[in-house]
């Protein structure tokens, strides 16, 4: 999936990070959850460059260094 902000991503990455934030999350907390599952290797960086272009997209709420997702299919893909 490609994002204005240029960063592409596989869908089950995407999905997963944006279900990381349905509570609200910081990078810090995302990058942590989906490094912890052992499933996904991904650098600060790109978690937040990603949620910087959803929040562009309007489809986060971004504010204080955390984001929280506004809207989660009723099943998200599992990640690779």
């Amino acid at each position: 999936m490609t994002h204005r902000t240029g960063v592409a991503l596989e869908e089950a990455k995407g999905a997963a990070i944006c279900h990381a934030c349905e509570d609200g999350a910081t990078v810090d907390e995302v990058h942590d959850t989906l490094g912890a599952s052992g499933r996904m290797d991904l650098r600060q960086e790109e978690v937040r460059e990603f949620l910087d272009g959803l929040a562009c997209a309007r489809l986060i709420y971004a504010q204080g260094g955390r984001s929280l997702a506004l809207a989660l299919a009723w099943r998200l893909p599992e990640a690779a």
